[in-house]
């Protein structure tokens, strides 16, 4: 028994570990990748947000921290998502499946994932966003919290606004901080969430993960090559989540 929790716990941290590498460098990957690659190996979505929220935490808090000049819209972002975000960790609290949670998290990644690679779709949803710039923070508010996915769609309301790649992770980290202290806070006073040694753990692991390697490799990504490794790895996972509903 106790073999069989370190190896789970081995599997969690060293997954945490290459997500928060990739969030690091580009400003999501705990909670977008994190999240279904859990679900699909059969924790539950309480298990999959005890290990993802805290990482997620950590790397955004130490991204504002080292670009806090960069920050925009702080006050009027946090207007915004408080009260859409709150209705979506609602929603999760009702439904309280996870398969179910499961085929909506795949349904996002896959429409994620075709915005990503139709330049034509991609263009006309940033114009949206652009346009309706607080509906779209509200609805990616109100996503996050039954999937835990609005990272995916942040990304489009972030580049849509802005075009420095420092300015846009700085911004993507901001408001996913704001994610997670209010899931956090939330989950553990209405919902079975808790927080463990582990989740505390691994919030120090993916401190470390940013310390070590994001603030060094930013600047040696190129965007077009990640982009599509991205969105091939979204849409595979997309297809994961449906087929393990079904």
């Amino acid at each position: 028994m106790q073999d069989l929790i370190f190896n789970e716990n081995f599997v969690v941290i060293f997954l945490i570990i290459v997500f928060s590498i990739i969030q690091s460098l580009f400003g999501v990957g705990i909670l977008l990748f994190g999240t279904p690659t859990f679900l699909f190996l059969g924790f539950s979505f309480e298990e999959a947000l005890s290990f993802t929220l805290p990482a997620s935490l950590s790397v955004s808090f130490l991204q504002i921290l080292t670009n806090i000049d960069l920050a925009r819209d702080k006050k009027r972002s946090i207007q915004i998502i408080t009260p859409s975000l709150i209705l979506g960790l609602c929603i999760l609290i009702y439904i309280q499946k996870t398969e179910l949670i499961q085929f909506y998290v795949g349904l996002m990644l896959i429409l994620i994932a075709i915005i990503r690679m139709s330049k034509g779709v991609h263009e006309i949803f940033k114009g949206l966003i652009k346009k309706y710039n607080k509906v779209s923070l509200g609805i990616i508010g109100l996503i996050h919290g039954f999937t835990n996915l609005g990272g995916g769609f942040l990304t489009f309301y972030a580049s849509a606004k802005y075009s420095d790649k420092r300015l846009i992770t700085t911004n993507i980290a901001f408001i996913y901080a704001i994610f997670a202290l209010i899931q956090i806070t939330f989950l553990s006073l209405f919902s079975e969430y808790t927080l463990n040694y582990l989740s505390l753990y691994l919030m120090m692991v993916s401190g470390l993960v940013f310390i070590i390697s994001g603030r060094f490799l930013i600047n040696k990504i190129k965007n077009r090559d990640y982009s599509r490794i991205i969105t091939l790895i979204i849409f595979l996972y997309g297809l994961l989540s449906l087929i393990s509903y079904f």
